[in-house]
């Protein structure tokens, strides 16, 4: 009889043990469910707060680049004297190719030439002593107008944004160099708006370009040819590994070069008359 009394304690003590332990079971499903809950909301907001840091941390940049007429002259001036550069490569050190100056025209192009004379046996004469110097006052010739145009455009840009711009007279120099060309200029720029203001006196333009190379090695045939009817081209290719020098022997004794940069594939075409022997009779 005893073992039925504990029988039935037994039995009627079941539905509570398992009441317990499914509301132990839920509390623990709905605790894990919060705790996923509270690392996607600091997740998010996690993600959200690194966003508008990257944001704050770039606009100003952008405004930056946007404003500083250091760089956005300097672009300006570079486009400019890229297409100089390359107009004075592809017209053998000249912007034009025309009278007064000496040309030779070969494969339906005036190559310019750089010695030359018109007698015979005699020794041909430079037509640029200074080379580079002549390139510089070419690339000059050629941006002086623009770089006034570059600050124009920059000032009626900061004046849109309601900037007072204050400009002053400017001068600049060219100044050619291993494979690039640099344009220092002097003027007065100042520009205020509310609170903000900036304020520059000088700026800088590098463009990369193989026109000093060329012109050097250009320069050093013309003073072979001018001194010794011949240049050692060969020797000047195994110096500069970087140029391939040709030559070219035309019908009425003149000689046309092309000096080639190998890494750009930019060539300069230019022509010699000297040393012409006389035909004999």
């Amino acid at each position: 009889m005893l073992k039925n009394n504990n029988l039935v304690k037994s039995k009627r003590s079941t539905p509570a043990l398992t009441s317990n332990r499914y509301n132990n079971l839920l509390k623990s499903k709905r605790s894990q469910i919060t705790i996923f809950v509270i690392i996607a909301v600091l997740l998010v907001a996690a993600i959200l707060l690194l966003y508008l840091l990257y944001q704050n941390s770039i606009k100003p940049g952008l405004q930056k680049l946007q404003q500083d007429p250091n760089q956005v002259i300097e672009e300006c001036v570079r486009v400019k004297v890229e297409e100089a550069a390359n107009k004075l490569i592809e017209n053998g050190g000249y912007l034009e190719v025309k009278s007064p100056i000496k040309f030779k025209e070969f494969e339906y192009k005036k190559v310019p030439y750089l010695c030359y004379t018109s007698q015979n046996d005699k020794h041909c004469i430079t037509q640029e002593p200074v080379l580079i110097e002549h390139l510089d006052d070419e690339i000059y010739s050629y941006i002086e107008n623009d770089v006034e145009s570059c600050f124009n455009n920059i000032k009626k840009d900061l004046e849109d944004k309601d900037y007072k711009v204050t400009l002053g007279p400017s001068s600049f120099v060219v100044e050619l160099l291993p494979r690039k060309a640099r344009i220092h200029i002097w003027k007065n720029f100042e520009a205020t708006k509310s609170d903000k203001s900036f304020s520059y006196t000088e700026f800088e333009s590098v463009t990369s370009t193989p026109l000093y190379d060329l012109g050097i090695v250009a320069q050093e045939i013309t003073r072979q040819e001018s001194k010794w009817c011949n240049s050692d081209y060969p020797l000047l290719m195994k110096m500069n590994k970087w140029v391939q020098i040709t030559k070219f022997q035309t019908g009425d004794d003149n000689k046309i070069y092309d000096v080639k940069d190998t890494k750009t594939e930019k060539n300069w075409r230019f022509a010699i008359r000297g040393c012409v022997l006389d035909t004999p009779p």
